[in-house]
């Protein structure tokens, strides 16, 4: 509807003059229904009048209309334009049509059947139809208002001549060359040229081609020389990347090591003079951190941090590491993987390396007799003692199995072979042939003589158990062990605590065990499960206690992120060290004997230093 109040007027009156014409029509009904039977023919005769005189009355309703001067000046106000005349015509025809639907409606009410009462009750009805013919309106409205723009248009386009200029542009764009899609020329695929390849033979075990195993070759220590013959022919180093770093296999000639080496030249002497005074003191294991009780210790440790970035001390993969007990310079003493062994300041990264090997440096460790030495055992099956004092690093023994590990004991050395016995070394007179002591069938992994007893020693097998045996009996053919364990698996280590009252143990079947054989009859008093499983390019790990200490070990962990773990004997965890630098796996670890610095080394040769020092030369 138009929201014009003059058009409103209007519009009602016209509503107003239809309703008029619409009550005299049922009153003429009414009555001649009442005094004629003759409905048909009077019906028509009315309908006809009706018809006749509501258009009168329509017309005369338009003209009152156009005469009206409020209308006229409404008109003249809204159609000032080109076509106001072209409108108003079109409004006249509007309410002539709405006039003319409005007599067929009232024809439609008074041919009906039903009685007057039920043909339009209401004048509402009527109003409703005129309502929707207002609707129709509005329509006509936007038609009229559309077609006017449209015109407009066409004018617009006329004055600036578009049909020429699209003619032009029809025509200059059909002279414009179109350019043909480019062909790639293929060329011919070049013919193949048959290269002979060497045929790889594939190796498979006897087992799976189901035939018998030939034990007539075995020679009499039970090994198989067939088996001997190829593991010579392969570098002797995949040995230990396979996490088997000691195998019952003969080494051969070595007539051409080098028996004394120089640590260093006369210009890097500087350094070793420096270390003279602080390293020739007598060792000494007590100091607040190890004799203060488990909540200060635990209290310690929570407050060890890394403070400090990585740092490369050594050529390749450490595999071995070891403290100097001194405490007025902290020297980290380390074995790599290509037989290196380095002698590194903490503080300054000073130092030195020397290559004293041929392959991994399996244990190095200070001497507690002379703490101005150390001894390191390597995979190519030598012994050697270096001395600060005079810068040599001499050769102490040598063997035809591959040495995995030793241990100082008074004037006794004892090494861990690779078939599976332990040679017990005499240090004062060590150019003779030390006797044998045959423990296990197969490589021992580690030695360590017991804290308080001299007599007893304790070795870890690749068969998968450990054994306590007694020295005095090196020369019965078959000695007994005092107490031995079993595991499923091969152990990595076996080491004594620092009162000889517990026995930790690390297995390959991914668990770490603590025995107490305090009666000589181990009992298993903790076990937790530890991924052991480093493969070929990790060291593997060994569980270790911390010095002077019963209650505490340190391990390396594969966890993401990486970390290495302190638990207690019972294996309750104490803390996690770990640190957003430490990207790595520590697989080796080492603690200081008296102060709360633990070090972790990795296999690009780089050590991890947790301590609560910020500086550690405020130690």
């Amino acid at each position: 509807m138009s929201s014009n109040p003059l058009k409103r007027r209007l519009r009602l009156r016209k509503i107003l003059n239809y309703m008029d014409m619409y009550n005299s029509s049922l009153s003429d009904q009414n009555d001649s229904n009442v005094s004629d039977q003759n409905v048909s023919v009077s019906g028509r005769k009315t309908r006809v009048t009706r018809k006749t005189s509501v258009l009168t009355a329509q017309n005369q309703s338009n003209i009152s209309i156009e005469n009206d001067p409020d209308y006229s000046s409404n008109e003249s106000a809204d159609d000032s334009d080109s076509d106001g005349l072209f409108s108003k015509k079109m409004k006249i025809d509007s309410d002539v049509l709405h006039a003319r639907r409005a007599s067929v409606t009232l024809k439609r009410v008074s041919a009906s059947e039903a009685p007057t009462s039920a043909r339009l009750d209401n004048i509402s009805d009527l109003a409703g139809i005129l309502s929707a013919a207002g609707d129709e309106d509005d329509a006509n409205e936007y038609r009229r208002e559309r077609q006017k723009q449209m015109l407009d248009r066409q004018m617009v386009l006329k004055s600036i001549d578009f049909d020429e200029g699209l003619e032009e542009f029809k025509t200059l764009a059909k002279s414009i060359p179109v350019a043909e899609p480019s062909r790639k020329i293929l060329k011919p695929a070049p013919k193949r040229v048959n290269v002979k390849r060497d045929i790889i033979i594939q190796r498979r075990s006897e087992r799976i081609q189901n035939r018998s195993i030939d034990l007539s070759n075995d020679n009499e220590d039970g090994q198989s020389t067939r088996r001997s013959s190829r593991l010579n022919a392969v570098n002797i180093l995949s040995c230990n990347e396979v996490g088997d770093d000691s195998q019952s296999t003969s080494l051969g000639d070595k007539s051409d090591i080098d028996e004394n080496l120089k640590m260093v030249t006369e210009e890097e002497n500087e350094f070793l003079e420096s270390l003279k005074d602080a390293i020739n003191v007598p060792y000494d294991s007590v100091s607040d951190f190890t004799i203060c009780d488990f909540d200060k210790f635990k209290e310690t440790l929570k407050q060890c941090y890394m403070f400090n970035e990585p740092a490369k001390l050594i050529e390749s993969r450490v595999v071995s590491m070891d403290f100097h007990p001194s405490e007025k310079k902290l020297l980290l003493l380390i074995g790599d993987k290509h037989g290196h062994v380095a002698l590194r300041d903490l503080v300054t990264y000073d130092g030195i390396q020397i290559k004293g090997h041929q392959y991994n440096v399996n244990c190095v460790k200070f001497s507690l007799q002379n703490t101005s030495k150390f001894y390191s055992a390597s995979l190519d099956g030598t012994v050697r003692i270096g001395d600060i004092n005079s810068s040599t690093l001499n050769l102490l023994y040598t063997s035809d199995y591959h040495t995995t590990w030793h241990h100082e004991s008074g004037d006794t050395l004892y090494i861990a072979e690779g078939d599976g016995s332990v040679r017990v070394l005499d240090l004062r007179s060590p150019n003779d042939n030390p006797p044998i002591f045959r423990c296990h069938q197969r490589s021992v992994r580690t030695v360590q003589t017991h804290p308080l007893n001299e007599n007893y020693f304790l070795t870890s097998s690749g068969i998968g158990c450990f054994g306590v045996w007694d020295v005095r009996h090196i020369k019965a053919a078959e000695p007994e062990p005092i107490i031995t364990e079993t595991f499923p698996r091969a152990l990595t280590s076996a080491f004594y605590s620092p009162k000889g009252n517990y026995v930790l143990t690390t297995c390959n079947d991914d668990t770490i065990r603590v025995f107490d054989i305090a009666d000589n009859q181990p009992k298993e008093i903790s076990r937790i499960n530890h991924n052991n499983h480093t493969g070929r390019w990790l060291s593997v790990f060994k569980a270790m206690w911390q010095p002077n200490r019963e209650d505490c070990y340190y391990v390396g962990s594969m966890m993401q992120p990486r970390r290495i773990q302190a638990y207690t004997q019972k294996g309750v965890p104490i803390r996690e060290f770990r640190s957003d630098e430490m990207a790595t796996v520590n697989a080796v670890i080492t603690v200081h004997p008296t102060k709360p610095i633990i070090v972790g080394g990795n296999s690009s040769g780089k050590i991890h230093i947790f301590s609560p020092f910020r500086d550690l030369s405020d130690i």
